[in-house]
């Protein structure tokens, strides 16, 4: 009897497995800046970066974690396959750091077991390993890891913000959320470097301000033995500036080429930074990395006499060239140089 109630309960688990939903993956983006991901498709995307899973019944409960991470969250474990091998044994195994039904946030590994770089998403729930082979053809659920940079360096969004040359004339407009709206704009994960103060509408960068860039997917670091981070050369930072919904002449330039490297510069915009004072991954959160950088001075002469507010932004390209912005507040203070006025008459 009591080898019989072991069975029984053996095959009413076994029961209640198979009659899971399939977890289905609708989307999968980088976990900085999704929208340039969409609509849904096969992921280019670098090594080390923080991907987000999209779809439905993706793990049995809500859990989210902080570092180190773990490779089991809400019950689900997340593989990459590689085309050649079809057998747990050959799977990269992430590790992640939310797991809940709808979402996944996952972050690759530099390397892999295998040379690949076209993968699969394979999911674990509960132990049961579900295979989607169809993953292969592409679309969601197909990623290429793609070590050349051409889709590196996402900028963290982190909700919307007034465009603040509007703050003056519309200041209802002005508020972190992630509500969108009129003369509102996606917003980037910057910083203070030195108080760690977060740059929005009540506190603009200014010329020369100490700035983190938050991103994942840094391109062109790598590890240091001696200090155990992820850390190394990282370009000049370029910038685009508008104001009140025109860009201003001579500060994006054209053709635009979405972010891409060229000679050594984010092409953004032309208001370029020095180099950056240090880049690497963040000690505490490893995929998080950060660029610490001076914010651009104008090179203009005239100076200032009243305070002046523009709309800086990063631009991003996904690989069909389709660009997007993140906008970050700039002011130029009175008595700072003028960016954008004319030369003096001679």
């Amino acid at each position: 009897m009591k080898r019989l109630r072991c069975i029984l309960i053996l095959l009413f688990l076994v029961g209640v497995a198979f009659a899971q939903p399939a977890p289905n993956i609708s989307n999968i983006t980088n976990a900085a800046f999704p929208s340039l991901n969409m609509p849904p498709g096969s992921l280019y995307i670098p090594p080390r970066s923080i991907i987000s899973i999209f779809g439905t019944d993706l793990a049995d409960t809500t859990e989210a974690t902080s570092p180190p991470w773990k490779t089991t969250l809400g019950g689900t474990e997340v593989h990459l396959a590689s085309d050649t091998c079809f057998e747990a044994s050959c799977d990269v195994v992430l590790t992640l750091l939310y797991a809940g039904p709808t979402q996944i946030n996952a972050f690759l590994p530099m390397t892999g077991p295998t040379p690949e770089y076209r993968y699969r998403i394979v999911l674990v729930r509960d132990g049961i390993r579900i295979d989607n082979r169809l993953y292969m053809i592409g679309g969601p659920g197909r990623i290429f890891i793609d070590s050349s940079g051409t889709q590196a360096d996402f900028v963290f969004e982190i909700g919307y913000d007034c465009l603040y040359s509007y703050s003056v004339s519309d200041p209802a407009s002005c508020g972190l959320s992630w509500a969108s709206g009129n003369h509102r704009a996606p917003s980037s994960a910057v910083t203070d470097a030195k108080t760690g103060e977060l740059i929005n509408s009540r506190n603009p960068v200014y010329q020369g301000r100490l700035i983190s860039i938050w991103m994942t997917g840094l391109y062109g670091i790598d590890f240091n033995q001696q200090d155990g981070m992820w850390e190394g050369y990282a370009p000049s930072v370029n910038f685009g500036v508008a104001q009140l919904g025109k860009d201003l002449t001579g500060s994006v330039p054209f053709p635009r080429y979405g972010q891409n490297y060229n000679n050594g510069v984010l092409q953004n915009g032309v208001l370029h930074t020095d180099q950056p004072l240090w880049a690497g991954e963040s000690p505490q959160y490893p995929g998080l990395d950060q660029i610490n950088v001076a914010f651009p001075t104008c090179l203009n002469s005239v100076v200032a006499t009243s305070e002046k507010r523009y709309d800086a932004f990063m631009a991003f390209a996904d690989i069909y060239g389709i660009e997007q912005r993140l906008y970050l507040p700039f002011v130029v203070r009175a008595g700072d140089k003028d960016c954008f006025a004319p030369p003096p008459p001679r």
